[in-house]
């Protein structure tokens, strides 16, 4: 029998409890489960996406905005981590705040149809990129991977020889204090973390996280996405001693030309 979230209200139902059809500030507390809004089958291959956004505007006035875009598949969410103030070129001073958006347990083409048409709305009412402390977060379903599946993963992001890759062709950070590197090595307590602030954070029930990525609101969403879909496949069909980024390459290679395009571009630029 699949695993599946206990039977939450309606949607509509848990809508109009928290006010959401009529506020003008539809953001939840940073607690709210997006699991309250919607059941999931976590047997499946599933993705869950916590995108990170701000403005320096007044943020009220861009929720309901940004609400109605998302409403379909995600919520929105408080973040006390977004709120920043940076320093400009010129010696001004910019000051952010903003929320996170979270969408519903979905496929991996589901995610990427909902993003196709959702990113370029939010991208011109808020960012992602900028300020620096917004980033993506990518869940994908526990029980869809196998614990060997999950050790080649570990040790695929956390080997040093791919940190230049990773960095500045895909996550545009490396090492952070939100998400750790750690030395791995593939063997029974590879998955006995207790830190959830590391590249990969495996201590959730019910999903495994990739955190190493800064957000966007462009091309760069998708290169992410489709990099942490690509890699828990390469794990899947790929023995240990060959969970290398040159293999990860040839790997890729032979896949159907239209799969993970973003990803190719930049898989290119590092091969040039």
């Amino acid at each position: 029998m699949p695993l599946t979230t206990r039977p939450p209200r309606t949607r509509v139902q848990q809508m109009r409890r928290e006010g959401l059809e009529t506020s003008n500030y539809p953001v939840l507390g940073y607690s709210t489960n997006v699991l309250n809004y919607h059941t999931a089958d976590f047997g499946k291959r599933l993705f869950g996406i916590e995108l990170e956004v701000a403005s320096d505007k007044q943020i009220d006035n861009l929720a309901k905005k940004v609400y109605d875009i998302i409403k379909s598949d995600a919520i929105l969410k408080d973040d006390g981590s977004i709120g920043t103030t940076e320093r400009n070129a010129d010696g001004t001073y910019k000051t952010w705040s903003g929320f996170e958006i979270v969408t519903r347990p979905m496929t991996y083409e589901n995610q990427v149809a909902f993003w196709r048409t959702a990113l370029p709305k939010l991208a011109k009412l808020v960012r992602s990129y900028e300020p620096e402390s917004c980033g993506l977060h990518i869940h994908f379903s526990k029980r869809s991977v196998s614990a060997l599946t999950l050790g080649k993963l570990l040790v695929f992001l956390n080997d040093p020889s791919n940190k230049s890759f990773i960095k500045n062709r895909i996550a545009k950070r490396y090492n952070t204090r939100w998400a750790k590197t750690k030395t791995v090595k593939l063997g029974k307590n590879i998955l006995q973390s207790r830190d959830r602030y590391e590249m990969l954070n495996v201590t959730p029930a019910m999903t495994n996280e990739f955190r190493l990525f800064r957000g966007s609101t462009g091309k760069r969403f998708f290169a992410s996405l489709e990099f942490a879909s690509a890699t828990i496949e390469f794990c899947e069909e790929n023995s240990i001693r060959d969970i290398t980024l040159p293999c990860f390459f040839a790997w890729l290679d032979k896949l159907p030309a239209k799969k993970f395009p973003e990803l190719r571009r930049r898989v290119a630029c590092e091969m040039r």
